[in-house]
């Protein structure tokens, strides 16, 4: 037992030490209340005392809730050393959260946003034990917050000398200060070897690549070698402001098989968010088409973020490439199983537990993750025969709209050839008549190219047929489904893993055991062993391989998808390539239709007498036929006007969904 005037804790409740203190779970002598009392040794008098008090006073002034609260400086009782008396944190430090086993690949994303948000703190460069006889600036603050990130991000320390910085503190200072520009780490895997320096976080990180564009361009600027180019605090904490106030809008590429977390302002516009995702995708503006819940999300380029319709990991936004790309799906990779050694030893066999806990741990998460994108392929691919079924029934409607169009043409230039016939025979108006003519044999020329769009669209309608090109039952067929529970058996391996590397602390916290716990231990072992090994087992024959069968399975369908899309685009294309060669048809021959009063009237009217056959009356009736057939075509002309929005949704939604080339 040790204490203060007002303070008391014993030596076995330490929370944490280092070299010049060590930490105590301590109480409050009247009140009982907890409290984390600092204990420094010897070595803290390298430091001259008023500057320590110094820096005890400014400490107890701080009030904020991501700071650790003073609230007294006393001396113990015996040797009289300074006693630092805490606010008690009960979870640990940073540090702790990233030493379990299920933080082995960095913290997931929503907890390493609230490390970027609130837990800075100094990084220790005296490791070097080395005097360069100079001062140390800001920059030496933001080059820890740099290392913690990363480490935060991949639940590794960003530069690691081959047996690491302790052991190796040569290359270590090599590292930090040879470090070349832009780059975020740097690792040496063999004794001597070279170092292989990275510009970006490694596969295993389980941060979004949204968020990993963001955050690895501020890591490059503070974790700088040269101290002119690394940043200053103002421009840091702007970065990482601007980060932390984006929302995210999450995106899953359907024919590249990847989820995208697309970080954005509120304010950010339409136009800015599918440039960001352009970047992302390597897919351009003009070939994304968006869908959300099943149904066609058209934004409008002005349209702010804040009024996108909601988005999480189970439920995107699809993106549709209107061009083939390639798929790229879930990039993991498969840890390596460390080489046990057999003997016992209580120290190595933790170190084991917890190496295999924490990659049996990541081997979970992805499993998890390969089964979220295999169920998102499937919610995208359902969706888009949903619509591409609807796209073909608008193309049957366009179809339909067209033929009869082309059968009412032909039945009007019919009758006005045959009007024309009887004016020839008068010998007035014989140009027109030849126009007609050949107006009337065009129109039946389109009517015969029909034939042929006939049988391109039942060959369509074949593919929606039940085991056609179009169907969703290779689904089922591949894969892994949250039916087999392949990630619940991973995760029960996982709880009895963590369970043994739990139990191996203890043991190795006890130094020795006796003979019955050293047996346990040893069984305890080869336990961990198996259970490691069936989780790589069922990870690898099941969950990997079988994402990789349903991957390639889905590439081959959304190709022929592809093809159809084309023939619906060539097809909608040849429609309104018609319908609107037909409708100038239909508006040249009102045009001459308005002609014939103007032109057969005045004959009359001057005394020129055509042929004996053509009677006043027949003339009355061949101007009123003509008033009549002139309102059928305007009756004509306005339907086809009122269909004009078809027309240009026709154009640019559906059947433009893509499919050039």
């Amino acid at each position: 037992m040790q204490s203060t005037t007002n303070y008391l804790w014993l030596i076995s409740d330490l929370l944490g030490q280092g070299a010049t203190a060590n930490v105590y779970r301590g109480r409050h002598k009247k009140t009982g209340d907890l409290y984390a009392v600092k204990v420094f040794n010897n070595l803290s008098f390298l430091r001259p005392l008023d500057v320590q008090m110094r820096e005890f006073e400014v400490l107890k002034k701080l009030n904020h809730k991501n700071i650790v609260k003073l609230f007294a400086v006393e001396e113990e009782s015996n040797t009289h050393h300074k006693v630092l008396v805490m606010e008690y944190c009960p979870c640990g430090s940073l540090y702790t959260v990233l030493e379990e086993s299920s933080n082995a690949y960095g913290l997931p994303e929503d907890e390493f946003l609230l490390v970027l948000h609130d837990h800075p703190d100094m990084y220790e460069r005296a490791v070097l034990r080395k005097d360069h006889q100079k001062k140390y600036g800001a920059t030496v603050d933001l080059w820890s917050i740099g290392v913690t990130f990363y480490h935060a991000a991949t639940g590794s320390l960003p530069f690691r000398p081959f047996e690491g910085p302790r052991r190796n503190k040569e290359v270590m200072y090599k590292i930090i200060t040879e470090k070349p520009s832009g780059t975020i780490s740097g690792h040496q895997k063999s004794e001597n070897g070279k170092i292989e320096w990275s510009t970006e976080m490694p596969v295993s990180c389980s941060l979004s690549k949204g968020l990993q564009s963001l955050l690895t361009p501020v890591l490059a600027n503070i974790l700088e070698a040269d101290q002119e180019k690394c940043w200053g605090f103002d421009q840091f904490f702007a970065e990482t402001n601007d980060i932390l106030h984006r929302t995210v809008v999450f995106v899953f590429s359907l024919q590249q098989a990847t989820l995208h977390h697309i970080y954005i302002h509120e304010y950010n516009t339409a136009a800015l968010f599918q440039d960001l995702l352009s970047r992302r995708t390597s897919i351009p503006m003009h070939n994304q088409e968006l869908l959300y819940e099943g149904r066609r999300l058209v934004l409008d380029p002005n349209r702010q973020a804040m009024s996108f319709p909601k988005t999480s990991r189970d439920n995107p936004i699809m993106l549709v490439s209107r061009e083939s790309v390639a798929t790229v799906g879930l990039i993991f990779e498969d840890p390596c199983p460390p080489k046990v050694q057999p003997r016992y030893d209580l120290d190595l066999d933790a170190s084991y537990a917890k190496t295999f806990a924490g990659d049996v741990g990541h081997l979970w998460k992805t499993s998890e993750s390969l089964l979220v994108y295999q169920e998102l392929v499937r919610k995208g691919v359902r969706g888009l025969i949903e619509l591409m079924k609807e796209d073909y029934s608008e193309i049957l409607h366009k179809k339909s709209e067209v033929f009869h169009l082309c059968n009412y043409c032909t039945q009007i230039l019919e009758k006005t050839e045959q009007l024309f016939e009887v004016l020839i025979q008068a010998n007035m108006m014989s140009s027109e008549y030849d126009e007609i003519s050949d107006m009337h044999k065009k129109v039946v020329r389109i009517s015969n190219s029909l034939e042929p769009l006939e049988r391109t669209s039942q060959d369509i309608k074949s593919k929606f047929l039940p085991g056609g090109t179009l169907t969703d039952s290779w689904l089922q067929q591949v894969g892994t489904h949250p039916e087999d529970r392949n990630v619940e058996k991973i995760k029960v391996l996982l709880d009895a893993i963590t369970a043994i590397y739990q139990q191996f602390k203890k043991d190795k916290a006890e130094r020795r055991l006796p003979y019955n716990e050293e047996q346990i231990h040893k069984f305890d072992k080869q336990k961990l062993v198996l259970h490691a090994s069936k989780a790589r087992s069922l990870f690898t024959e099941e969950c990997a391989m079988k994402y990789r069968l349903f991957i390639s399975k889905s590439e081959e369908w959304l190709r022929k998808v592809h093809h159809v899309k084309k023939q619906l685009l060539s097809l909608s294309g040849q429609l309104m390539s018609i319908e609107k060669e037909v409708t100038m048809l239909l508006e040249r021959a009102i045009k001459l239709q308005e002609q014939l009063p103007q032109k057969v009237l005045p004959l009359v009217s001057s005394g020129m007498k055509p042929q004996a056959y053509l009677s006043q009356n027949t003339l009355v009736e061949m101007t009123l036929g003509m008033k009549k057939l002139k309102e059928e075509m305007e009756g004509v002309v306005k339907e086809l006007a009122e269909n004009n929005h078809f027309l240009e949704r026709f154009g640019t939604l559906t059947l433009d969904s893509g499919l050039r080339g």
